[in-house]
């Protein structure tokens, strides 16, 4: 929000009390809202020579002018063997090598997740991403049914985090045919749609997040989404 914006700002000014800098972090910052972004320029454009400013998005949607005015570090995922090998050294009950294989994959590099996954999430994902992968075989009426129970904002975000990761693997699944996939049995369908059928739901979820961070009626958004399964 802009009053927290203007907080970080209202901090870098200051000088460091004990080390020689001080540093803000923003996570999640393609959710700074064009009145806040306007508000962080001037700091971008001319920091304080004793403070760092960081910001964190796992997405490429942060605004442009914002965006311009940063050095970009892009830091790339874990390697499948490797999230693998932390899974099974570090989960606290047993999972078979199957839930430690599909999870791994599933994580596209992201060793939080698959952590995440494999101390108690794993059951849960599995049930809400067949329900999401469902939708594709249901009339209209019933799909609208869904968007109008959409209201919570932390399942907002868990369903597109969901589609991001079902989109991953249908493009995987395309593009190599003889690939297994841990969704075989609710990603058939989909893999079955033409590239431009599965660009176009690609497109549209590169805009989800951006058009929730300003606040555009999430009921729409997903409303365009279903639509195009």
């Amino acid at each position: 929000s802009i009053e927290q914006i203007s907080e970080v700002i209202n901090r870098l000014t200051r000088k460091p009390l004990t080390a020689q800098r001080q540093v803000a972090l923003i996570p999640e910052a393609e959710k700074i809202s064009d009145e806040a972004g306007n508000a962080l320029l001037k700091t971008l454009e001319e920091p304080s020579g004793k403070s760092i400013l960081i910001l964190v998005s796992d997405q490429d949607n942060i605004l442009n002018t914002v965006k311009s005015r940063c050095q970009i570090i892009r830091f790339h995922g874990v390697p499948t063997p490797e999230i693998e090998k932390s899974i099974t050294a570090s989960a606290p009950h047993a999972l078979d090598l199957q839930a430690i294989q599909e999870i791994a994959r599933l994580a596209n590099g992201k060793i939080g997740w698959a952590h995440e996954m494999a101390n108690g999430g794993w059951d849960d994902f599995k049930n809400s991403l067949y329900e999401e992968l469902s939708l594709g075989e249901k009339s209209i009426g019933e799909r609208f049914k869904t968007v109008e129970k959409i209201d919570d904002p932390d399942k907002l975000q868990q369903k597109i985090n969901h589609w991001q990761i079902i989109m991953a693997e249908i493009v995987r699944q395309k593009a190599v045919q003889t690939t297994k996939s841990p969704l075989d049995a609710g990603i058939r369908s989909y893999t079955q749609k033409s590239w431009p059928e599965i660009l176009k739901i690609g497109q549209i979820l590169e805009k989800i997040s951006f058009q929730l961070a300003h606040n555009v009626n999430p009921r729409i958004i997903f409303e365009n989404l279903y639509l195009n399964l």
